[in-house]
């Protein structure tokens, strides 16, 4: 039983895009201007990462919002240690 511990969690594919990339991409989306620039997610997801030759976005929307999330909990690791070191 102990083995199976020791064993290396399974890793799955490796992200195409850095943390550093999504953090950029993640904010321009959150500070847009809707009613300057009115995009869907999609229009927007598209000139960040491109289309493929059938029109699509290279990027899903359900990638946007997981990557989404670990964007802003890396901002709150980054803002509690600002603070403790602050403070």
């Amino acid at each position: 039983m102990l083995a199976g511990m020791d064993r290396p969690k399974r890793r799955g594919r490796p992200p195409t895009h850095s943390l550093d990339r999504w953090t950029r991409v993640v904010l321009a989306w959150e500070n847009r201007d809707p009613y300057r620039n009115p995009m869907t997610l999609t229009e927007f997801l598209s000139q960040e990462f491109g289309t493929y030759a059938d029109g699509t976005p290279c990027m899903s929307e359900n990638s946007f919002y997981e990557n989404r999330k670990k964007v802003f909990e890396e901002l709150r690791k980054n803002a509690a240690l600002q603070q403790e070191t602050g403070s």
